[in-house]
């Protein structure tokens, strides 16, 4: 869809009368919206996602606005007819307020910001709590209860040292994940808490004022959600698994963790890093003219498995252990 037309629908179905600038995306088509009226975002919901995937996200904005109104995420802007949704030319479009902020990934990582992280992590989750949807247990790639399956398509990461990073996470992760899977806290998470997806402001950018793209909500374990957010922060100092660490403890100060929890919480980093790696080379060989968007993460995502495997693994569950346990209520 080239931009002009997301502008016409803009005006058409909302009212609004902005122009149009693309965004990326890994599935939707996204514009930021800009006029007289404010700043927008227009996602063209992707053709595979059905109605009740999209109503998954209306659902989980509303219930986070009556529970959860102080949380920096964006607000849903109804049509002129009232509807969440619009659809034009067969497309599925939604309209969201657009939040202010710089993405995490163009800033500096430090102490206050990880902080802050962590704690708006759990009070997203705690926010989610109660939200109940038929649509959390749709199929997603991105879910790590499907991890194993990616093994299909582990010949395609290369070099070899990479591909053996990736086989020892789902070694581990069938091991001691999937036997517990069931025995785990289980709601409807974020599932993307990723720096492309955190929005970050204040006068040294050390805090969190923005969550966007709840395109990958899922009904899943909620040490996934912590999982996944963990597994965006390597070691930026000597300290081992500092960043992780100072997330970690942030988000068990309002949030805190299970044993069971904190036992597969090292393998469920590592999955959310091999994924990353797996996927990535599965997808950017599918859609070679989006490879520089799909591959974006895997320099983390190798960095933090090269980094994570560096430790014993006991003294790795210790570290996080010991983190969890810091600044609990």
């Amino acid at each position: 869809m080239r931009p002009e037309i997301a502008a016409r629908i803009a005006a058409l179905h909302y009212g609004i009368d902005a122009t149009a600038t693309r965004l990326g995306g890994e599935r939707d088509l996204n514009f930021h919206l800009t006029g007289r009226a404010g700043e927008y975002v227009l996602k063209c919901c992707h053709p595979a996602e059905t109605r009740a995937e999209a109503d998954l996200q209306t659902a989980a904005l509303a219930h986070l606005a009556d529970h959860a109104p102080d949380l920096p995420v964006p607000a849903g802007i109804a049509t002129m007819d009232g509807a969440s949704l619009a659809q034009a030319d067969g497309v599925t479009i939604r309209v969201l307020s657009w939040l202010p902020g710089m993405p995490l990934y163009r800033t500096a990582s430090t102490p206050a910001l990880r902080h802050s992280i962590g704690q708006t992590l759990a009070r997203l989750d705690l926010g989610l709590q109660g939200l109940f949807h038929p649509a959390g247990r749709r199929r997603l790639i991105w879910d790590l209860q499907h991890f194993p399956e990616l093994e299909a398509h582990l010949h395609l990461v290369e070099p070899p040292e990479h591909r053996d990073l990736a086989a020892r996470a789902l070694d581990e992760f069938r091991s001691r994940v999937l036997p517990v899977w069931a025995d785990l806290r289980r709601q409807i998470i974020h599932n993307d808490f990723n720096p492309h997806n955190i929005l970050v402001g204040g006068a040294t950018h050390d805090q969190v004022t923005g969550i966007i793209d709840f395109g990958d909500m899922i009904e899943g374990p909620l040490v996934q959600d912590l999982a996944v957010a963990l597994a965006y922060h390597p070691d930026v100092d000597d300290q081992p698994l500092g960043a992780i660490r100072q997330v970690l403890s942030a988000f068990t100060s309002i949030l805190p963790l299970t044993e069971a929890e904190l036992d597969v919480l090292r393998e469920m980093i590592a999955a959310r890093r091999a994924m990353t790696l797996i996927t990535s080379a599965w997808l950017s060989a599918r859609n070679p003219d989006n490879r520089d968007y799909l591959t974006r993460n895997v320099p983390t995502a190798l960095t933090g498995l090269r980094q994570l495997y560096a430790l014993p693994p006991d003294r790795a569950r210790g570290l996080l252990s010991a983190a969890a346990r810091e600044n609990t209520k």
